[in-house]
């Protein structure tokens, strides 16, 4: 009978962790990317209005950002604003090995960083705003997915809870 509580009390526990891990995942990816677009929406602005030096420009978007990209860009200025002959992208990959950051935010990043510095101003927006555009797909795609995972785990639970009731 002791077995049977352990085997039952093991497997309740794994369902529950898989559950809280897969939805915090799924969060912090949700997290990232508004917050990223909030960055994305300050960069531009910031751009066409003062036309700031790079490193300036992400320093003054990180100031929006309270979460994992606010800091993100916080040291993208810092390894900018170094200098040398670092270009954006070098940087920006930099950055990812100090911050751990879900792929499909890392990869919007990366199209970034492709795109800042490395052309005039009017090419430069407009590949903000294409990464933006990115973004918000994403975005939307991983609200979608939402409800998805919401209902996987709700049959987690109810298979969790059939195998309970075999075991017991």
């Amino acid at each position: 009978m002791m077995i049977r509580m352990l085997g039952a009390a093991l497997t309740l526990l794994s369902g529950m962790i898989f559950a809280v891990n897969v939805t915090k995942e799924h969060r912090e990816k949700e997290d990232c990317f508004e917050e990223l677009l909030m960055l994305l929406e300050h960069f531009v602005w910031e751009l066409q209005t003062n036309q700031p030096p790079l490193a300036i420009c992400c320093q003054i978007a990180s100031q929006c950002g309270k979460g994992q990209m606010g800091k993100l860009f916080s040291t993208l200025a810092q390894y900018l604003a170094q200098g040398g002959e670092a270009s954006p992208s070098i940087c920006m990959e930099r950055v990812f090995h100090t911050h751990p950051i879900p792929t499909s935010v890392r990869e919007r990043l990366t199209q970034l960083a492709d795109t800042l510095g490395r052309y005039d101003l009017a090419a430069q927006i407009s590949g903000l705003q294409a990464v933006q555009e990115l973004c918000r797909r994403d975005l939307q795609a991983l609200t979608l997915e939402r409800s998805k995972t919401v209902k996987s785990c709700q049959a987690l639970g109810i298979c969790t809870g059939a195998a309970l009731a075999i075991l017991l």
